[in-house]
């Protein structure tokens, strides 16, 4: 009768729990609808579930970090729920809309599940990189100085700089091998289909003059146009 007793109360305890979790999402939902226009809501609302990973990474995540990210209920509520990682909480909020919006019952823990799981792909090398480069073009503006590392490696007998494709994103800094470039941020803007973050960067010392960049000359105050997404990593 003891073990019955324990059973129930912990099951109770559980569900307030996620009552509460579950509680909080109404509120949540009007601080997105307060921040987004009509024409998305209602793009987003139509769209099949298979799409909405499409849109967190074309569109969602940079306007998560320009409207929502460090709004103090929002934060509040990812605390409750021990989900702390960025676009972890924006890849979460999309889904837990795009349910509340088609009106599909929401499980917090579920989603907390999809949302951490390998398989959906956030964490993916790929998506790593898209995520960078969303990161890394709102954190500089135009008129401040930054520094970007690149690996070089020999092509056709020729010292080049080169972009790294997945699996690899992650790799050390070599002062005698690679080469750094620092400059003034003068232009970024997106371009291409899909829409892809660039920099464009006027060149203020190299630290190795006797590499190409990606085959070609280059020379202090060049302007150098460069692919964020195709750079990778966090600047």
């Amino acid at each position: 009768m003891r073990k019955i007793s324990i059973i129930l109360i912990c099951f109770c305890i559980n569900s307030i729990q996620c009552s509460n979790r579950n509680g909080n999402v109404p509120q949540i939902i009007k601080i997105l609808e307060k921040e987004f226009d009509h024409t998305f809501i209602r793009e987003l609302k139509e769209m099949p579930e298979n799409i909405v990973p499409d849109v967190f990474f074309s569109y969602f995540l940079y306007q998560f970090q320009e409207k929502i990210e460090g709004n103090n209920e929002i934060d509040s509520f990812f605390q409750k729920i021990d989900l702390f990682d960025k676009p972890s909480q924006a890849y979460f909020l999309l889904f837990l809309w795009h349910k509340e919006l088609n009106k599909k019952e929401v499980d917090i823990k579920e989603l907390i599940n999809m949302v951490n799981d390998p398989k959906n792909g956030i964490n993916s090398c790929y998506n790593k990189k898209k995520i960078n480069s969303i990161y890394n073009y709102k954190k500089f503006n135009t008129g401040e100085n930054i520094n970007l590392l690149f690996p070089v490696r020999l092509q056709s007998e020729i010292e080049s700089t080169v972009y790294y494709g997945c699996p690899i994103i992650d790799w050390e800094f070599d002062a005698q091998k690679d080469i750094s470039i620092s400059g003034l941020l003068i232009n970024k803007y997106f371009k291409g289909d899909p829409k892809t973050p660039y920099f464009q960067l006027k060149i203020k010392s190299i630290s190795r003059k006797d590499v190409l960049f990606l085959l070609n000359s280059i020379h202090n105050n060049d302007t150098l146009e460069i692919n964020i997404e195709d750079y990778g990593i966090k600047i």
